[in-house]
């Protein structure tokens, strides 16, 4: 028969009892914190009309200057190769080619806003503005997008969601304008951050169609 010594039954018991109390107690802890939080919690004696968030940036990136900074570099590398290299007419036809296309292809890129993805969605709606801007401003938070602009005077809300591995990311704007006296038109609009962007894997479609199903729940 196997017999334990004590100093190891109180280390086995330690060892299992110890975690177990600890996650009680910061159980506890932790609702005892929130409970704290939602007493100290008061109701709003005021609504938020404006607000501008100069963290988030809800401005399209400005190509222009990006198309020269690829540019220039393949063009002095052209160069600077077939000065110092010696190619032969392989090597030389390829590098040449390969500048033009890259140079074509970065001013064939718009720089300006809309890009080729953008998508867009319109609605019209009923109700009351106030409710419906608040209705927009929290299904796009659910989306993950960060509000980087609120007008309930214009009517206006601008977002941006994070940047992933396939993108860098999207504009979504919001504007509601009242078309009659409890009818309005709502334009939901999913861009990319880069006016250059020619694919986007359906992420402004995925946006805009996230926005439109917590809106209609």
């Amino acid at each position: 028969m196997i017999r334990l010594d004590r100093s190891l039954i109180t280390v086995l018991i330690s060892a299992i009892v110890g975690p177990i109390l600890a996650l009680v107690v910061t159980h506890c802890l932790a609702s005892v914190r929130a409970a704290k939080e939602r007493a100290a919690v008061q109701p709003k004696r005021f609504r938020v009309l404006q607000f501008v968030d100069p963290t988030v940036a809800i401005r399209p990136w400005n190509m222009r200057r990006v198309k020269w900074l690829l540019a220039i570099p393949s063009v002095l590398f052209c160069a600077l190769f077939l000065v110092t290299a010696e190619p032969n007419a392989f090597t030389t036809l390829f590098v040449v080619g390969t500048t033009v296309y890259t140079v074509g292809v970065t001013f064939f890129l718009r720089s300006k806003p809309p890009s080729r993805t953008v998508k867009t969605a319109e609605f019209k709606v009923k109700g009351n503005l106030e409710y419906v801007l608040q209705d927009c401003l929290t299904a796009v938070q659910q989306i993950g997008a960060r509000i980087g602009n609120y007008d309930s005077l214009k009517g206006v809300i601008e977002a941006r969601t994070k940047m992933n591995w396939i993108n860098f990311g999207q504009i979504i704007k919001i504007e509601v304008a009242k078309t009659s006296r409890d009818e309005m038109s709502l334009r939901i609009t999913s861009d990319a951050v880069q006016p250059s962007a020619t694919i986007d894997f359906g992420a402004n479609a995925r946006n805009i169609r996230r926005i439109k199903n917590r809106l209609l729940r």
